[in-house]
């Protein structure tokens, strides 16, 4: 089955997140930005437990898909690193 935004399922993804010092943030797939906004709450949420995968708050909630890396950078990666980062992750 293909989802709305027009990916198949089992295809791989190289998904990005980044957020800046001052809240922006930007998600990102296979290198391109879908998703921007702006965030005022701690990295971690209210109890500083940053949570990957589900909302923490109901177990029904969990991400159905499988990891194949997870990185964590101490700094918002630039759209062009992301970008790099994506085409490494999916050979392109």
């Amino acid at each position: 089955a293909t989802d709305p935004i027009g990916f198949t399922d089992g295809e791989m993804l190289h998904v990005g997140f980044t957020r800046s010092a001052a809240g922006a943030v930007n998600l990102y797939i296979n290198g391109k930005i879908v998703g921007a906004g702006s965030v005022t709450l701690p990295i971690g949420g209210e109890d500083g437990i940053l949570r990957v995968g589900t909302d923490g708050l109901n177990a029904a909630s969990y991400f159905g898909a499988n990891f194949n890396s997870f990185v964590l950078y101490d700094r918002a990666l630039t759209p062009a690193q992301v970008l790099t980062l994506a085409r490494r992750t999916l050979g392109r």
